[in-house]
C-alpha cells in the first residue's frame, strides 16, 4: 500500500518563507540562450491556513501538498499559518494583491471568507479543501470522507469482540459528519446487529472532551474506537491506551503514539488534492466544481496492519474491501 511521507523531512528541508516572501526553484541556465524559448512561467500558488503546519496531521498534510506543488512544478509558493478566524479575509486578500493566481483554504471554515472576498480578484482563482461554494473563480477539492469513515467502520466491526463500536468526529461541518454517519454503514455492512456510538467534540483541539467522550463509550461496552477529529483526537487514543481498547486511526502519526492501541489507519492522502487542482490549472481544464476524490484514485485508503495485531484481522479481509469499492461492487 502506498505510504505517506514524513513530515519530518519536509520541515528540515522546506525554505517557504511566510507571508509576503515565497519560495521559488530556479531553472538551470540554458546552454544557449538565443536558441531556447523561456521558460513557461508557471502559476503561483499561496495556502491559508487556521492551524499549523506542524501538527503532523491536517496542516501538515496541506503544507505537504504545497511542497510536492513547488518541488514537481516550479512553482513559486508561500503560506501562512496559525491565521484566525476573524483573519481570514485579509490573509486572502494579501496574497491576492500579490499576485498569487492560485490561492488555498485549507477547510471548510475558508467557504465563507473566500465567498466574501473571491469577487473582488476575478484574476485570482481560489480553492477551499472541503468547500461547497462554486463561483465564476472558486473551485472546491474534497477527500471523500464518508469513504475514509465508511473503511473506518469495516475495520471496527472485523475487530470488535463485544459487538460495540465507537466514532468521535470534531466539528458539525459536511466532512466530518458524512464520516460519522458511513462508519455505522461500513460497521453494519459486516454485522448488521452491531452497536454504533458517536460523538461530536465541536472543535479539532479539546483532546480532554474527546478523552471524556472516550472513557464514556468505553463504560458502555465499546472496544475499538475510531477518530475524525484531528488533533482531538488524540485524547480518544490516550484513553483507549488507558483502557485496553483498539482504535481505527486516520494518521500515521497515530501509531507512532499508541503502537499496542493503534490496529490500523484510515488515510487520506491530502497533499495529493493540491496537485490535482494545480495540475488542473496548468493544464487549462479547472473547472468551478466540486471535485470529490477517494478510493477509487488511491486517495483513501488502508495503511499497512500494525503488525502487533496481526492476527486481529486479516489484511486480505480489508483488501477485498479497497478492490469492491474501486470495481463499484461496493457503493454508498
Amino acid at each position: 500500500m502506498k505510504k505517506m511521507k514524513t513530515f519530518l523531512a519536509i520541515l528540515l528541508c522546506a525554505t517557504l518563507i511566510i507571508l509576503p516572501t515565497a519560495c521559488s526553484t530556479t531553472d538551470s541556465e540554458p546552454a544557449d540562450d538565443a536558441a531556447t524559448e523561456p521558460a513557461q512561467e508557471m502559476p503561483k500558488a499561496a495556502l491559508v491556513l487556521n492551524g499549523p503546519i506542524s501538527d503532523l496531521e491536517w496542516g501538515g498534510l496541506a503544507f505537504e501538498g504545497m511542497m510536492r506543488i513547488q518541488d514537481e512544478y516550479g512553482a513559486e509558493v508561500s503560506y501562512a499559518e496559525n491565521v484566525s478566524q476573524s483573519d481570514l479575509e485579509d490573509s486572502l486578500r494579501t496574497y491576492a494583491e500579490a499576485g498569487y493566481d492560485l490561492v488555498f483554504g485549507h477547510g471548510a471554515q475558508f467557504v465563507d471568507p473566500v465567498n466574501a472576498v473571491a469577487s473582488e480578484y476575478p484574476d485570482t482563482q481560489f480553492c477551499v479543501i472541503n468547500g461547497w461554494v462554486v463561483e465564476d473563480n472558486i473551485t472546491n477539492v474534497a477527500v471523500a470522507q464518508n469513504e475514509q469513515g465508511y473503511l473506518m467502520g469495516v475495520a471496527a466491526a472485523l475487530l470488535t469482540e463485544t459487538g460495540t463500536v465507537g466514532i468521535i468526529g470534531g466539528m458539525e461541518i459536511p466532512p466530518i459528519t458524512a464520516a460519522v454517519e458511513a462508519f455505522s454503514v461500513g460497521a453494519k455492512s459486516i454485522d448488521p446487529d452491531i452497536t454504533v456510538l458517536s460523538s461530536m467534540v465541536g472543535d479539532f483541539v479539546d483532546a480532554h472532551k474527546a478523552k471524556e467522550f472516550t472513557f464514556a463509550m468505553i463504560d458502555n461496552g465499546t472496544d475499538v474506537m475510531a477518530t475524525v477529529a484531528g488533533p482531538a483526537g488524540l485524547g480518544l487514543i490516550e484513553a483507549c491506551d488507558e483502557r485496553g481498547a483498539m482504535v481505527v486511526g486516520a494518521s500515521l502519526i497515530h501509531f507512532e503514539i499508541a503502537p499496542k492501541t493503534v490496529v490500523i489507519n484510515a488515510l487520506t492522502e491530502v497533499p495529493d488534492l493540491y496537485t490535482f487542482i494545480y495540475e488542473e490549472l496548468v493544464g487549462g481544464s479547472l473547472e468551478q466544481t466540486i471535485y470529490t476524490l477517494g478510493i477509487k484514485e488511491d486517495v483513501v485508503h488502508f495503511s499497512d496492519l500494525n503488525e502487533n495485531f496481526s492476527e486481529a484481522i486479516k489484511q486480505e479481509d480489508l483488501d477485498a474491501v479497497i478492490a469492491s469499492v474501486k470495481s463499484g461492487d461496493i457503493t454508498f
